[in-house]
């Protein structure tokens, strides 16, 4: 039966996860450059929500990675990082070229973005697979 996920490890992947991509896209480091490529709207809410939002949806992928890591037995940050180097490459790579290739979307904003969730994800599996 898979478990709860240590309430501890899932707030510390989720905060990792959102302040990597806080730092991720502040100019910083690629704010600039994805700004330019991806040409972005002004958000439909304040930023309040929007960043509350994100933090949400964070926290939701670091809850489900949880159940991918838990389910393989993936015990080790190492394992824990292969884990999500897969579940990056079979749910957000593809989705996100897919855009690419459909939408037209900038191949240096699928670059972008693609860097950091893969990051994340890694970041995220490792820690949750030291509490197995």
């Amino acid at each position: 039966m898979i478990g709860v996920p240590d309430t501890g490890l899932w707030i510390l992947a989720t905060l990792v996860s959102f302040v990597l991509g806080y730092v991720w896209y502040s100019d910083m480091l690629f704010g600039k450059q994805w700004r330019k490529a991806a040409k972005p709207k002004k958000p439909y809410v304040d930023k309040l929500t929007v960043t509350a939002m994100s933090l949400f949806s964070t926290a939701v992928i670091a809850w489900a990675l949880y159940f991918i890591v838990f389910s393989v037995g993936a015990s080790n940050f190492i394992e824990g990082a292969v884990v999500a180097f897969y579940v990056w490459l079979a749910f957000f790579a593809t989705t996100s070229l897919s855009r690419v290739l459909w939408e037209g979307t900038s191949f240096r904003v699928f670059l972008i973005n693609s860097a950091y969730n893969l990051l994340s994800l890694v970041l995220m599996g490792a820690i949750l697979a030291t509490g197995m």
